[in-house]
């Protein structure tokens, strides 16, 4: 069981990222969780980060259904990533088609010329 001492023992043994000072004060609350300002430097900081990147195999997973032909705003929907964090992941691999596809497989696709200028 905790009482008010062990609490403010906890809080001492914090320290400011920036200059190390313990001399901390309370700085509100962001997400449910307490924020800290330093009475030294300044600096105002979280007593605990979430991580708040993905992991490299969801990022693989979206890029692999995007070149399968899903639409970014389709694979927002189905892992609640936003359609422009998905993009980016794809202009920063700087992939192209044919890392993803042969070539060769994609040129002997059967293509209509009619199809094209229809509105069908």
């Amino acid at each position: 069981m905790l009482n008010t001492n062990d609490h403010f023992k906890l809080r001492l043994e914090m320290n400011c990222p920036d200059c190390g000072s313990a001399e901390l004060q309370r700085n509100g609350h962001r997400d449910r969780v307490q924020c800290y300002k330093c009475k030294h430097c300044g600096r105002q900081f979280l007593a605990s980060y979430k991580q708040l990147r993905y992991s490299e195999h969801t990022k693989q997973q979206c890029i692999q259904m995007y070149f399968s032909g899903m639409s970014a705003r389709t694979i927002e929907k189905l892992t609640k990533i936003h359609h422009t964090t998905i993009l980016n992941w794809i202009q920063a691999a700087d992939l192209t088609v044919s890392d993803w596809f042969n070539t060769e497989e994609l040129k002997t696709i059967p293509y209509n010329e009619d199809h094209k200028n229809s509105k069908g």
